[in-house]
C-alpha cells in the first residue's frame, strides 16, 4: 500500500517509525530520545530545513509531503530530550485520494477513529475534514481540506502524532524559558 510507505517515510525517512522508547506507547517514534533521533538521521540524505529550540524540520523523501516537523522536550537534569510531536505537512493543494489513503492507513493500524468531523463548503469556506485516533496517552490527527479547494496554509492537510504526557512536559518547559530580547 502506497500510503503505508508514505507514512512510514514521513514518520522517519530512514526508519524512525520502527523505533520506540517505550513499548507501551502505541505510536511509533514518539518518546524516542533526541540522541536516538539524531543517530537515525545521521547517515541519511534528508535535508534539515531548521533545527531551533527543540524543533526540527526536515524535507521529506515523499513527493506528496512538503515537510516533517519533530518537537522535543528540553533536557532536564539527567532526563534526556524526548520526541513528543510529529507533524507531516502535505503539499498543497490537498487531494481527496491522498486524504482517503492516509485515513485508511491510520485506520488499518489503529482501528476506527475515535472522532470524525466533516464540514461542508459554505459561506466561501472550503470543506474541511478531521479524524482523530485517541488512545488516552497518544493522539493521531488527520485534518485538512481534502478536495483541493484552498491554498490557505491553515487548511493544509497534515497528520499530527502527539504523546500527551511528553506534550505536557514540553509545553511547561517552553512556558518557563526566558523570552528572547
Amino acid at each position: 500500500m502506497v500510503i503505508a510507505a508514505i507514512v512510514l517515510v514521513s514518520l522517519g525517512s530512514v526508519g524512525i517509525a520502527a523505533t520506540s522508547a517505550d513499548e507501551d506507547r502505541p505510536l511509533p517514534g514518539v518518546g524516542i530520545t533526541r540522541e536516538r533521533f539524531a543517530a537515525v538521521f545521521a547517515d541519511s540524505d534528508v535535508a534539515v530545513l531548521s533545527d531551533i529550540g527543540g524543533v526540527v524540520a526536515l524535507e521529506s523523501k515523499d513527493p506528496e509531503v512538503e515537510f516533517e516537523r519533530y518537537v522535543f522536550t528540553l533536557p532536564a537534569g539527567v532526563q534526556p530530550s524526548r520526541l513528543w510531536q510529529i507533524t507531516i505537512g502535505y503539499r498543497m493543494p490537498a487531494d481527496r485520494g491522498r486524504f482517503e489513503r492516509a485515513e485508511a492507513w491510520v485506520t488499518e493500524r489503529y482501528g476506527p477513529p475515535t472522532q470524525s468531523t466533516s464540514r461542508e463548503a459554505e459561506h466561501g469556506e472550503p470543506p474541511f475534514e478531521r479524524r482523530v485516533w485517541d488512545s488516552g496517552v497518544t493522539v493521531v490527527t488527520l485534518a485538512g481540506c481534502p478536495d483541493g479547494e484552498t491554498t490557505d496554509e491553515a487548511s493544509r492537510m497534515q497528520i499530527t502524532v502527539v504523546d500527551r504526557e511528553l506534550q505536557r512536559l514540553g509545553l511547561a518547559q517552553r512556558r518557563g524559558r526566558p523570552k528572547k530580547a
